[in-house]
């Protein structure tokens, strides 16, 4: 995954949303209450559902059944072995209350064989363990290939500005598709996509899905 320079628009709209959904700016509506999350139980849960030798830890090949822990090892992983055990996962759920996160703008960018990849559709959906927690996500692309991503008007926190585009922080698998244009199995319906939003959202570039039709 590799991450682009957005425009000074872009730029802009990511600086309100921190400043008015994050931290609570002068006039603003203030602080969006981090999801209350219990980080010992959904890492057993968690546990419970990849750690398949049951040592209470997720190796590389377990780790494969859920692409957003993939995507969330270069924080989570402490020690760096390429494993990560039940207490680096309940230290990165806890993260994002010690960061107060409680909503982020999260831009994006879409190509497809290095070109932009306008009117793509993403979909993140909560991974299993957090579902009870963590609302769903959508966006769509621009002609730059570009967007950004938001949770719906139900979801949506009562001190959030209706026209702002937030998620939440969380664990999440990303399907993308495209109406017309064939996208791969491996980014939607079989995806190999994960995101850990709490991570992406610290980079005022966003994200960037660099997808290809070639094996």
């Amino acid at each position: 995954m590799q991450n682009v320079m957005k425009s000074p628009t872009s730029l802009l709209l990511g600086w309100v949303a921190s400043c008015l959904v994050v931290a609570g700016c002068s006039g603003s509506p203030g602080r969006v209450a981090t999801p209350t999350i219990d980080a010992d139980d959904v890492t057993q849960a968690a546990l419970e559902l990849y750690d398949k030798n049951s040592d209470g830890q997720l190796d590389p090949q377990e780790l494969r059944q859920c692409p957003a822990l993939i995507d969330a090892m270069s924080v989570y992983d402490a020690n760096k072995d390429g494993t990560l055990t039940g207490d680096e996962m309940i230290a990165g759920v806890n993260s994002w209350a010690a960061r107060g996160i409680g909503a982020m703008a999260l831009s994006f960018t879409v190509r497809l064989d290095g070109r932009p990849l306008e009117g793509a559709q993403i979909a993140l959906t909560p991974v299993a363990f957090l579902a009870d927690y963590v609302a769903p996500a959508t966006g769509s692309s621009d002609a730059t290939g570009s967007g950004t991503l938001r949770i719906s008007e139900e979801d949506r926190p009562p001190n959030v500005p209706a026209n702002l585009p937030v998620i939440q922080p969380g664990l999440y698998s990303v399907q993308i598709t495209h109406p017309t244009v064939s996208v791969p199995a491996r980014y939607n319906t079989a995806t190999t996509l994960g995101l850990e939003a709490g991570i992406a959202g610290q980079n005022p570039s966003g994200v960037t899905w660099d997808l290809s039709t070639k094996n």
